[in-house]
């Protein structure tokens, strides 16, 4: 295990690639296989860098084990989710997919979720933003006014983003990393779960 300060050796415009004061295993290449996190396992696959937790509930017994933020400071504060670097070089149509769950508590509130992809410690680039009700798994999206509530499992959403466009034949290697980079109070938890890197499900091509 290492430790790194500011791993790509100082602070620069680019905040999402530096790691301060983080624990990982040290990795050269990118891993070169489809990638699961369950947070079910003692080893993650994602660096915490802010408050998220990990926990079960009774009420989400259709998830043994997830990752969540809950009630940060009023003013909101930002919290860092990164990935190992994955190879999307090995992986046909790679997608990412992830289960969300959040009840928002209030119109007054700027709760954000961002997904950013890093190639090669580059310049970071968007790859899904949601905020308010955008983030809103329960049906129809509506502010509860609740505090530190929990959804169940009728209100978890799976979301898909496509990362094929983040391949470039031209380079040696195809490594990626995804940050989730939150903003918000979270009076009400958000939750995340079972994000996956793997090849997308492609409609059959029929022939005549």
């Amino acid at each position: 295990m290492v430790n790194l300060i500011s791993a790509n050796g100082s602070e620069d415009d680019n905040r999402y690639n530096n790691t301060n004061g983080a624990f990982f295993k040290y990795q050269e290449v990118g891993i070169q296989e489809p990638v699961v996190e369950d947070f079910e396992s003692d080893s993650s696959f994602f660096m915490n860098e802010g408050d998220w937790l990990l926990g079960s509930l009774g009420d989400l017994d259709c998830l043994n084990s997830f990752a969540f933020l809950r009630g940060s400071s009023s003013s909101g504060k930002e919290d860092i989710f990164r990935s190992q670097k994955i190879d999307l070089g090995v992986i046909q149509h790679p997608e990412l997919t992830f289960t969300i769950g959040h009840l928002p508590n209030s119109s007054n509130q700027d709760d954000k979720m961002e997904i950013f992809a890093v190639l090669d410690c580059g310049s970071p680039t968007l790859l899904w933003t949601k905020t308010g009700l955008e983030l809103a798994t329960n049906d129809p999206p509506a502010f509860t006014d609740a505090i530190n509530d929990f959804p169940d499992c009728t209100q978890l959403r799976n979301e898909t983003v496509d990362l094929s466009a983040l391949i470039d034949a031209s380079r040696a290697a195809n490594d990626v990393e995804l940050i989730f980079v939150t903003n918000g109070r979270w009076y009400n938890p958000l939750i995340l779960d079972d994000i996956s890197v793997n090849q997308s499900a492609l409609p059959v091509q029929l022939t005549h």
